[in-house]
């Protein structure tokens, strides 16, 4: 059966990121190797090459599976899994959080689309 699984990792105080298997893992040794908060003889322990390693840093969660079997393609439930899929990574491209994605998921059944956006208060 192929099925496309995605991951959340999350922490105490939010989330850092969402994506594949693949793409977490790289942000997660992207972060071993960016944050400044290994020795560089510490870095090659912290790297991961599997999930399992990332659970002595993050919580890990698969939140979403698409399966792929039995899909006749150019079905209409085909292309439904096919926008699916396209609507998940742009949540990824655009950086989105877990709680964005699912917003941002939300708003795409209803037809309507999301824009992530910075405000600047006073102080």
């Amino acid at each position: 059966m192929e099925e496309i699984k995605l991951y959340k990792l999350s922490y105490e105080d939010g989330e850092y990121c969402v994506g594949t298997e693949e793409e977490v893992i790289s942000a997660h040794n992207n972060w071993v190797k960016d944050s400044g908060r290994f020795e560089v003889e510490e870095i090659k322990d912290a790297l991961a090459t599997q999930l399992s390693d990332l659970h002595k840093h993050w919580t890990v969660d698969q939140f979403y599976t698409v399966n792929l079997y039995a899909i006749v393609e150019n079905s209409d439930r085909y292309k439904d899994r096919i926008y699916t899929i396209q609507q998940l990574w742009e949540c990824i491209r655009r950086g989105y959080t877990y709680n964005e994605s699912q917003i941002h998921m939300k708003a795409w059944s209803e037809g309507k689309t999301t824009v992530k956006k910075l405000v600047v208060e006073e102080e």
